[in-house]
């Protein structure tokens, strides 16, 4: 019954630069994006912290050459497991391992492994994020601070009124639409990258906290083999409580996967640009034929139509509401009440 099970296995196995290469690229992938995600947390935190001196750097080009060497450097540690095997010289599966003319593993590579896949990447997420909520908040307060200008050109134009942050609003939404909306994009954006980094924050940091209690399991609470006697039953009851920890790390791992689907999602989600990027993308590769064509073009103008309509309805409903306020402000009972008082 095992012949056949084992029969899809075996060119993996045997194969051994096909092995290699599989175990390359699963670690390629998982430090490429999850450095990426760190990488867009610290340029995010640098333009936000320091505006002045990191939004003119930060161009096309040098994200370019960001991306390239996360990609080589990420490739040299992927190459690390051609000479230290880790945590395949005993697989979860049970075949055998894959190994270029090494002897076992060197736990302090495996150490120097599992820091930089997961603790390392979910300790510098961990603390950029919350210097960009720390960021984001004190600029809050600042700009709140800084329009007390609008509060004075609203007080001598005669305005005076209880809510004065309601108008403050109101006049910066009508004064200047495009520092509102740079403004909005930028916190959209913020929002955006700091939904990314908690997405992989969440789903990295089971699998390392399995990967180091399985390493601590495998050197401090490692039982010898025994042919009689008690130590018999530990070792037995050790590799048991050992296949569960394996099952509950590929489980883990699996679970990790799925930050790639939900990143992209996130992409699409609010991001015009990502969006536009990708349709692009993907009409220049798979060609449509004209009746879907035509269909999927009715289905979104139907859809953008619906859209504009909510907009303009949703604009509307904010000028009437300003003009109410502003109509409040101006009438002659606000006006004997400020003379009386």
């Amino acid at each position: 019954m095992e012949a056949p099970l084992l029969s899809w296995k075996a060119p993996t196995v045997e194969n051994v630069w096909l092995c290699g290469a599989n175990k390359i690229l699963v670690d390629v992938f998982l430090f490429y994006s999850t450095w990426l995600v760190v990488g867009l947390t610290v340029k995010r935190l640098l333009v936000i912290g320091c505006p002045m001196k990191f939004s003119f750097k930060c161009s096309v080009k040098r994200a370019k050459r960001v991306v390239y060497s996360i990609g080589l450097s990420s490739f040299s540690i992927a190459c690390l497991k051609l000479k230290y095997s880790g945590y395949e010289q005993d697989s979860t599966f049970g075949f055998k391992p894959c190994k270029f003319q090494s002897e076992g593993s060197d736990n302090k590579v495996v150490y120097v492994y599992i820091a930089l896949s997961t603790w390392l990447p979910c300790l510098l997420i961990f603390i950029g994020n919350i210097l960009l909520i720390r960021q984001v908040r004190m600029s809050n307060k600042s700009r709140y601070e800084l329009s007390g200008e609008y509060t004075e050109a609203i007080m001598l134009n005669g305005y005076k009124c209880t809510n004065c942050r309601q108008l403050i609003i109101i006049y910066d939404f009508t004064a200047d639409k495009g520092a509102v909306k740079r403004f909005n994009d930028t916190h959209r954006m913020l929002g955006l990258l700091i939904t990314v980094s908690i997405t992989t924050l969440v789903l990295m940091l089971p699998l390392g906290i399995v990967e180091t209690f399985e390493l601590y399991w495998d050197v401090v609470l490692i039982k010898k083999p025994s042919a009689q006697g008690p130590a018999r039953q530990q070792y037995i009851k050790w590799q048991q409580e050992k296949l569960l920890l394996k099952w509950v790390r590929g489980l883990f791992f699996s679970v990790y996967q799925w930050a790639f689907s939900t990143n992209f999602f996130l992409y699409c989600l609010t991001g015009r640009k990502f969006r536009n990027a990708a349709k692009n993308y993907f009409r220049n590769r798979f060609r449509t034929p004209s009746c879907c064509s035509k269909f999927l073009s009715r289905s979104f103008t139907r859809i953008r139509c619906q859209l504009s309509k909510l907009t303009r309805s949703y604009t509307t409903d904010i000028e009437m509401e300003s003009q109410n306020n502003n109509r409040v402000c101006d009438s002659p009972e606000t006006t004997k009440d400020h003379k009386h008082s």
